[in-house]
């Protein structure tokens, strides 16, 4: 607010806007506050309002203000408390409301609800402490309840159930309840359990029932979870530790029906194993191995932690697989090579990795590659040679399936010749140039499969034939567009500067408020007119005042004579015989400084503090609107009259677009020579672009350079399109010829395996894993494995 406003207001409201609002206000915010339903807050301007003036509370309204307020916060607390179900609290909180405010009715209303919630709350809490079995705690839960409601019904009759054998404490749940025990201490839990479950319902508060069925469940609960660790020991298979936990299950609860069926259950197949067993010792005595390892197996399924029947096993087992790898021998003999496989099988089923069955597996695999290779068939020795390999690595058998391989892949490989005319069939030399492009394509990126061979020379087998037809190979260079544009730069010069206008305007207003800050540091105070000292009121300006001591008459009596002048018949010596002496406190004056002045005659003046002035602004407030003044003069001077200013401006130019471009066509047919069949027809087009800019009208000095056109020549762009021509062509060629070859070769198997010539499918299926071997590993290996299986099923 300005000063020039404040001097206009009236003295109170100055000073009411300069100090704030005083006690009053702060009364009509908690006024306000209350109003608003916010007691808190009111408490908290009452009690500032009260430390402020002592006095409020002498004041016929303040205090039942206060004490409304403090009633409504405990009251608010209180029901906070409620709605959190913790009524101790509650009950404190609504008490310290109804006592801070004996005229509230609402807060005596509310005590009493709350004393009845907690009554049944910890009513509530005592039966569920029985229900756990925590009697004690129990009867001390419905003590509590008592203290909120002495006459509580719910409570004193449980209470009274604890002491059951007093007169008149009869329930009718100690009938049930003596039936109950009765059957508890039969460990009939279950019964038990029901009959308790019954005498609760009769008499909710009959404490010994609850307590007592609460150590009926925790019975069943233990015989429950033996019964759920068995019943899972069970259903893996560990019948004896199922065993053991089922008996403790009915150790606790012997009537427990789930329980009794469980351990019928698990020594039923307890028994069915030990008979396997022993059947299975039986076979042993007799050397009918196999038989009895069947038996033992059967045995060790029905209950896999039989410890004598898996050691049986292991035995039976090793004798079975020494007779069946002693037959494969002698099958192998007598060149029997299905029969000795099944035997070789047998004895690794008995006996996983064994040496001896895996060698002879391995020698019958060889046999039967050596057979296939003199059939002429080297995909299938390749295949059995391979399968003897992974039974028993030798170097005889890695090095005739490398003189398979060898022979597969002769068979595998297909020649290509690339034949380049144009549009007329003649051979020019851009179609030279692109037949020896794809040419060198195919050869770098063409899998060992697959061999070029020359046209018209003899010695090398065609297979495939790539006629390409060259239709088009163009470049030119065209303009294609022309754009007018507008380059935007900067001018600069001098202009009048915009801030010492502002400067100006701010300047005036901080010498005016300097101005009306130095009218209000100078006016005098009213009191002292502005000497900052008023006369004393006690001494009305003298500086002096009665001695009190001699009541202003400068003497005392002497002290020696007591005022007579004589000490006897003589005279007194000390005030020589005149009665009286000096009085020290004013030395014989009769007046002494004032004290109140300090014998000045004066005093500091209460209402301006001895400063003389009367104005509402401090010396540093008046310095700081001076500081204002010189420092904006200080920023005027400095600041210049004029100042550099940037300018928009615009330089118009042109950008013609220029765009050499390159185009090819042709078409490729692939032909199978054999059948002379086309297998795959497409056309090819490749084309590039370049484009460049230049500047018409530049001008350097503005930012914009010229820029002058840099584009290639239109033979390396038509080159370079034949190039990319010839790396489709090659790419098409190849992926097209592959697909070709690898349809063929899976239609060849097919047609074989449909006419049940399994050895000549088996044959084509290795020539396609060759032809695939750099094309697709994975997919390769695959076709070897799946191999490995189908031609041991097939034989």
């Amino acid at each position: 607010m300005p000063l020039r406003a404040l001097r206009s207001l009236p003295a109170l409201l100055l000073v009411l806007v300069l100090t704030g609002c005083g006690t009053a206000g702060l009364i009509r915010r908690g006024d306000a506050l209350m109003v608003a339903n916010r007691p808190d807050q009111a408490l908290e301007y009452y009690q500032r309002a009260l430390r402020r003036d002592a006095e409020l509370a002498n004041d016929p309204d303040f205090p039942a203000k206060l004490r409304r307020a403090q009633s409504l916060v405990h009251f608010n607390a209180a029901h906070a408390m409620a709605r959190r179900s913790e009524w101790d609290d509650a009950v404190r909180l609504f008490e310290q409301s109804a006592a801070a405010d004996t005229t509230f009715a609402e807060a005596r209303t509310a005590l009493a609800w709350a004393k009845a919630q907690g009554a049944s709350a910890w009513h509530t809490r005592g039966l569920g402490l029985a229900d756990q079995g925590r009697l004690d705690q129990a009867t001390a839960a419905l003590r509590h309840a008592l203290t909120f409601v002495p006459d509580h019904p719910a409570s004193r009759a449980a209470l009274a159930s604890v002491g059951r054998g007093t007169p008149g404490s009869r329930s009718p749940a100690e009938p049930l309840f003596t039936q109950a025990n009765a059957l508890a201490t039969k460990k009939h839990w279950g019964q038990a359990a029901q009959a308790l479950d019954a005498a609760v319902a009769a008499d909710p508060n009959h404490l010994p029932s609850r307590t007592a069925r609460a150590q009926a469940r925790g019975q069943m609960s233990a015989a429950q979870q033996q019964y759920a660790q068995g019943d899972r020991l069970l259903g893996q298979k560990r019948l004896d530790q199922a065993q053991t936990r089922l008996r403790a299950a009915l150790a606790i609860w012997p009537t427990y029906p789930e329980a009794t069926n469980a351990l019928a259950r698990a020594t039923t197949l307890r028994k069915q194993a030990e008979d396997r067993y022993a059947a299975a010792r039986t076979m042993a005595d007799k050397q009918r191995w196999d038989d009895a390892a069947a038996q033992a197996k059967a045995a060790l399924d029905i209950f896999p932690y039989h410890p004598q029947a898996r050691a049986l096993l292991e035995a039976v087992a090793q004798q079975a697989a020494a007779t069946h790898v002693e037959a494969g021998r002698n099958h192998l003999a007598r060149r029997e090579l299905a029969e000795a496989e099944a035997s070789f099988l047998q004895a690794l089923h008995y006996v996983p990795g064994l040496s001896a069955a895996n060698q002879g597996l391995s020698e019958a695999d060889y046999a039967r590659g050596l057979d296939a290779e003199k059939q002429g068939r080297p995909g299938n020795a390749l295949v059995w040679y391979l399968l003897a390999a992974d039974h028993f690595p030798a170097p005889v058998y890695n090095d005739r399936a490398t003189a398979a391989r060898n022979a597969v892949f002769a068979r595998a490989r297909f020649g290509i010749a690339v034949q380049v005319h144009d549009a007329y069939g003649r051979t020019t030399p851009a179609t030279e140039s692109l037949a020896a492009a794809i040419a060198g394509r195919v050869s770098r990126s063409a899998p060992d499969a697959v061999f070029l061979t020359p046209i018209g020379k003899g010695g090398s087998r065609t297979d495939y034939l790539a006629a390409t037809r060259l239709l088009q190979a163009t470049a030119d260079t065209r303009a294609i567009r022309s754009e007018s544009r507008i380059h935007p730069y900067t001018v600069r010069r001098r202009v009048a500067n915009p801030e010492r206008p502002k400067l100006q305007r701010l300047l005036w207003a901080a010498e005016r408020d300097f101005r009306d800050a130095q009218h209000e540091y100078s006016r005098r105070c009213r009191h002292c007119r502005g000497k900052g000292r008023v006369a004393c009121s006690r001494c009305e300006g003298s500086g002096k005042i009665q001695c009190p001591t001699c009541e202003g008459k400068g003497k005392r009596p002497c002290p020696m004579c007591k005022g007579t002048g004589k000490i006897g018949n003589k005279k007194c010596l000390a005030c020589r015989a005149t009665g009286f002496r000096p009085c020290k406190t004013c030395k014989g004056t009769g007046k002494v400084e004032c004290p109140k002045c300090d014998g000045r005659g004066t005093r500091k003046c209460s209402h301006c503090k001895g400063t003389g002035r009367a104005g509402s602004i401090s010396h540093s407030e008046l310095r700081r609107f001076e500081r204002r003044v010189l420092d904006l003069r200080q920023r005027l001077r400095l600041e210049p009259d004029t100042v550099l200013a940037d300018f928009p401006a615009e330089w118009p130019y042109t950008i013609h677009t220029y765009r050499t471009s390159g185009f090819a066509e042709a078409t490729l047919q692939i032909i199978e020579t054999a059948g002379n069949t086309v297998v795959h027809t497409d056309r090819l087009r490749k084309s590039q672009d370049h484009d460049d800019v230049t500047v018409d009208h530049p001008n350097p000095e503005l930012g914009l350079p010229a820029d002058p056109l840099v584009l290639p020549s239109e033979d390396s762009v038509r080159r370079a399109v034949l190039d990319d021509l010839a790396n489709g062509a090659a790419s098409t060629l190849l992926s097209a010829i592959l697909n070709a070859r690898i349809t063929a070769l899976r239609n060849r198997s097919e047609q074989f395996r449909r006419q049940g010539r399994e050895a000549d499918s088996i044959e084509a299926m290795v020539e396609l894993a060759r032809v695939l071997q750099n094309v697709s590993t994975e997919e390769s290996d695959q076709i070897i494995t799946q191999l490995k299986t189908r031609i041991r099923t097939h034989n």
